[in-house]
């Protein structure tokens, strides 16, 4: 997959709630296009993201927060792994996508294939339990959330 655009909003206002969990303090819409179709995300005010998950020795290697590319490459991460309500509760997309989306949007954030590489083998090899078990915001986050992907 080879991301071919990504349209950001102007601002992204975040309130910090501490521990490394930011809220959205207002509604966003990201459209991701690919070679292999659109990907758009209503995420409405109040979602509760971490960016970049892992531990705070990782920052060294790649920030857990970053420019405003790369913290639309964590929010629609953590979008994917979130059920959507418009979805009935179902993801999105399958983890493999949603991975494989989240390496593409570094590589077009300017990561190198290297860092990307590291990211996307974390993800496939600690992100299981995230992206199938439920947490303290998922219930809150799938109430915020309206994920469509199309195709090409």
């Amino acid at each position: 997959m080879i991301v071919k655009n990504i349209c950001i909003p102007s601002s992204l206002r975040l309130i910090p709630l501490g521990d490394r969990y930011f809220r959205l303090a207002d509604q966003v819409t990201v459209s991701v296009e690919t070679d292999d179709g659109v990907f758009r995300y209503t995420i409405g005010k109040g979602f509760v993201t971490n960016f970049r998950s892992g531990a705070p020795v990782i920052d060294h290697f790649i920030d857990a927060i970053g420019d405003r590319l790369h913290q639309i490459c964590w929010l629609v991460h953590d979008c994917n792994y979130t059920p959507c309500i418009n979805k009935c509760g179902v993801h999105a997309v399958d983890r493999k996508t949603a991975d494989e989306l989240l390496f593409a949007m570094l590589l077009f954030a300017g990561e190198s294939k290297f860092k990307a590489r590291v990211v996307w083998g974390a993800v496939r090899m600690f992100g299981k339990s995230a992206y199938e078990d439920d947490d303290a915001f998922t219930f809150d986050n799938y109430q915020k959330l309206v994920a469509n992907y199309w195709r090409k």
